[in-house]
């Protein structure tokens, strides 16, 4: 039997309280419980887009101590959610899977904007980015982590729908209790260090099923190897007890998945790089990155709009070039500022510390635009022509484009932009990336392929270059 720590313990004595045989909302359990704005949490679940967004206000969500605690608790939640439901303690079913999802008390009465951002309160709230929730005065009031693939059926299954109480979750505390005050202390822990460890046949219903929770947390945390993260270790450990037979499997796993990292067919033969994008966002991402991480680039983010500079470009700057990686520089545009001011902004701001390695790169998404504002698409693009045009005489290279295939599609659908290199940001499992109509033939330079590799539970933006190691300083 699993044993529960004094969190797990206070979670089914909530559960417990819910009177057997009756049903409740997981959704509203979980609220009262956990994501509250009390508690400066909340979850937002995309099922059509297949992705959750774990939130926290930024003051937790910067400060990296407390964001990897969170981090914990959570998995933690749902890893006992899964386990009780699961062994039959609960159960917990759905009729229909709705197309979102939305945790927290003070998210109601959800409606879509023009602009496509869904506003989530009558106080104006609103979020038009997977990870970013703004107030009415743009301000951002949290900031998400975001979950895919499997880990999103695990959060969507143990997060959702309705839940009924066992009779025997009332007696699971005190059976737990007895069986830690008169079993023998785990071999794993006490043994010395020539004991065999104990094997639990892996055909068990708990072991596939902790074997998969693992696997996809491997899948998560893409080629960084796992056994790096004392949490999910310890996770693990709730459910398989061979700490050897875990070693094998992550061994196993982390060939797998690196198998798995295949190059567009159009570029097959050429070798490939893989590098991260951090700004004030990332807390002091660059220091915390070290040769096992297998990066070669950082791409930091400068400034936006006309006066705003990120708080940690000089740190990330610095950082990058004392650790010798490969460095880029971006600036956040804005639709509505003015296209000369900004590059101007944006290159001074990059003259006083230096030259990039990777020419200077436009970022322009969904989020550049001003919210409720109808788009001139006309305008858009013969001011955003303007920017690229005059940051291109400043800095005598040709200015990367960052931007994803939707946007491009919608607002960039002209072939005059496909002189520009694109850094194509679409997260896809896929071999290769979809591209905008105006990049068709001449293809990406950089893939912001994931939004979730993993430093330390940490998720950064996981970008691949294909090519040779000069092609990147063109």
């Amino acid at each position: 039997m699993r044993q529960f720590n004094d969190r797990e313990k206070n979670i089914i004595q909530q559960i417990q309280q819910v009177n057997t045989g009756t049903s409740i909302a997981v959704n509203n359990f979980l609220e009262k419980l956990y994501f509250s704005a009390q508690s400066k949490r909340a979850l937002i679940l995309q099922s059509q887009a297949h992705y959750a967004v774990f939130f926290l206000t930024p003051d937790i969500f910067n400060d990296q101590k407390k964001n990897n605690e969170e981090v914990k608790l959570f998995f933690e939640l749902i890893s006992l959610l899964n386990y009780l439901n699961k062994n039959g303690y609960i159960t917990i079913y759905r009729e229909k899977t709705e197309m979102l999802y939305f945790f927290q008390e003070t998210f109601s009465g959800e409606k879509k904007s023009a602009d496509n951002s869904i506003i989530l309160n009558a106080k104006g709230d609103y979020t038009f980015s997977p990870d970013t929730i703004h107030d009415k005065n743009k301000n951002i009031i949290y900031k998400g982590i975001i979950f895919n693939t499997d880990i999103f059926e695990l959060i969507l299954n143990t997060t959702t729908g309705v839940m009924l109480v066992s009779e025997s979750l009332s007696t699971l505390l005190a059976e737990e209790s007895k069986l830690h005050t008169t079993a023998e202390p785990p071999a794993a822990i006490h043994a010395s260090k020539s004991a065999t460890p104990r094997i639990y046949k892996i055909g068990t219903v708990a072991s596939v099923l902790s074997l998969l929770v693992i696997t996809t947390l491997v899948c998560l945390f893409y080629s960084k190897a796992i056994s790096n993260d004392r949490y999910f270790k310890q996770l693990a450990a709730h459910d398989l007890a061979s700490q050897h037979n875990m070693s094998k499997g992550f061994a196993a796993l982390d060939k797998t998945i690196k198998s798995k990292i295949v190059t567009p067919h159009v570029i097959d033969s050429l070798t490939h790089m893989y590098g991260v994008d951090i700004s004030k966002w990332n807390g002091n991402a660059a220091s915390q990155i070290d040769s096992s991480d297998n990066i070669t680039f950082i791409i930091c983010k400068a400034t936006e709009g006309l006066n705003a500079i990120d708080r940690d470009f000089d740190k990330n700057w610095q950082l990058i070039i004392d650790k010798k990686y490969i460095l880029g520089a971006y600036h956040f545009y804005h639709v509505d500022d003015d296209p000369i001011k900004q590059a101007e902004h944006f290159m001074a701001t990059l003259n006083a510390k230096g030259k990039t390695d990777i020419t200077p790169i436009v970022d322009i998404e969904q989020a550049s635009l001003t919210p409720h504002k109808k788009i001139d698409i006309v305008s858009l693009q013969k001011k955003f022509f303007m920017f690229l045009n005059h940051l291109q005489q400043k800095c005598n290279r040709i200015p990367m484009i960052y931007t994803d295939t939707e946007f491009a599609d919608t607002y960039l659908a002209n072939n005059s932009f496909n002189k520009y290199p694109l850094w194509l940001a679409q997260y896809t499992n896929a071999a290769k990336p979809k591209l905008p109509i105006t990049w068709k033939q001449k293809g990406f330079k950089i893939w912001q392929k994931r939004d979730n590799y993993f430093i330390d539970t940490r998720t950064y933006d996981f970008d691949v270059f294909y090519g040779k190691r000069s092609d990147l300083y063109e």
